[in-house]
């Protein structure tokens, strides 16, 4: 039988910090809708390493982050590092300042101004959460199931573009069959709240985790899956917290209400493959500046907020284009793969289109797979090779290979732990 351990914290920042996600936010913070957490959750199993999950509601991670928290657990308690998967939610309204994109030029207007000291505080939180969740350690069942969320995410560049409705989750049990833990994971970025938004947030991921966690009394793990493409964008009415909660609520009702499936399956298994991911060369000046000029001119010609929105995110990646300078040829990374009994939960340094989530899904079949964006490190957004224009496009530093490349590596990753088994 499986031992689990959970625990959250809330993230102690303080109020007043510039917040990352939108290039058009200049104002810092000035309160709080929800309370942006730590979440660790801490398997052990009979003969298996320890492994270790962490959601924090932030808007991405990079690699020097996930190495000092897998040198601080190694540290203390011994866990090798291919166990520990450290995720953002990508929540746009969290501070900024704790990571770093280097190969994008101008990367800081979203990122906001590194800030090491926010980093060490973020580390320190990490480590004391994931003590918590060790001491919480009992005896626990598992359950799984996938919900449908019909009207909450869309194809944020074409309406009526591919989407994947579907949520599958984990559902952690007491001996007795409470709700201890639950990890969800949806591929749509979690963005109702917009640039206009002053407060900290863990905006769609954060409300959809605090909806179920009152219903339940539980702690919620939200993964964002391959939502590079993918968003509320088409779906929501207005930017505003009553929206927030509405659209939350429909894909919180459907966790709540799917049917769920025991699973027996005992096994724990992690698999880590490093990847030296090619890089696109600079973008021509002329040609960006063409597009920005086609770009205006759909932006005046807009006449509903999901095409005023299309066109000024085109601007914005523009822009941020138009200050890249020489990168280097290559970017390495990493892709990870945590087996939880029948489920596979994938890693990626980045943000994948759908489509490459529904493609490693349909590739591990009949696993129970849960894509987990924003993992580990940050690449930037990984497009299919069909998407030359736009801004997921525009801003992308990664060559158009890259998305196949990593579901390759996570595939090998994957089938190294469904074999764990047969060991």
């Amino acid at each position: 039988m499986f031992q689990v351990g959970a625990a959250q914290s809330p993230l102690p920042w303080p109020p007043g910090l510039p917040m990352a996600g939108y290039i058009r936010r200049q104002q810092p913070a000035v309160g709080t809708h929800r309370p942006l957490y730590v979440r660790a959750l801490v398997t052990s199993a009979s003969d298996a390493p320890t492994q270790i999950l962490l959601s924090i509601d932030t808007l991405s991670v990079d690699a020097p982050l996930t190495n000092r928290v897998r040198n601080l657990l190694r540290q203390r308690y011994g866990i090798a590092p291919d166990s520990v998967m450290v995720t953002a939610t990508h929540t746009h309204a969290a501070p900024g300042g704790t990571m770093q994109f280097p190969v994008l030029n101008g990367a800081e207007e979203f990122l906001v101004t590194y800030a090491p000291q926010l980093v060490d505080l973020l580390v320190e939180t990490i480590g004391d959460v994931v003590d918590q969740a060790i001491s919480r350690q009992q005896p626990v069942t598992l359950a799984i199931g996938t919900a449908q969320a019909i009207g909450v995410a869309s194809n944020r560049r074409d309406p009526v573009g591919p989407v994947d409705t579907s949520i599958p989750f984990v559902r952690v049990q007491t001996a007795s069959g409470a709700p201890l833990a639950l990890i969800y994971s949806f591929a749509c970025h979690p963005t109702v709240l917009d640039a206009e938004n002053l407060l900290y947030s863990g905006d769609l991921a954060g409300t959809v985790a605090a909806q179920i966690a009152q219903k339940w009394n539980c702690i919620v793990f939200p993964l964002t899956g391959a939502s590079g493409d993918i968003s509320t964008r088409f779906t929501r009415s207005e930017s505003t917290v009553s929206e927030l909660e509405r659209l939350a609520g429909i894909a919180s009702g459907a966790i709540l209400s799917a049917p769920v499936t025991p699973s027996e399956d005992q096994m724990l298994a992690a698999a880590l493959k490093r990847i030296a991911l090619p890089l696109k060369p600079a973008p021509d000046e002329v040609s960006l500046r063409s597009a920005m000029e086609r770009a205006e001119q759909r932006l005046q010609a807009s006449q509903t907020p999901g095409e005023r929105r299309l066109a000024e995110s085109e601007i914005e990646g523009l822009r941020v284009a138009l200050g890249a300078k020489a990168r280097p040829f290559s970017i390495a990374t990493e892709v990870q793969v945590l087996r939880l009994g029948q489920t596979l939960i994938i890693g990626f340094p980045g943000e994948m289109f759908v489509k490459h989530g529904l493609d490693i899904a349909a590739r591990l079949a009949p696993a129970h797979v849960m894509v987990a964006g924003y993992a580990n490190d940050y690449v930037g957004y990984v497009p299919t090779p069909d998407t030359n224009t736009g801004y997921e496009s525009d801003v992308a530093v990664v060559a158009l290979d890259a998305g196949e490349s990593l579901l390759h590596c996570a595939e090998k990753a994957a089938r190294i732990c469904l074999t764990a088994a047969s060991d």
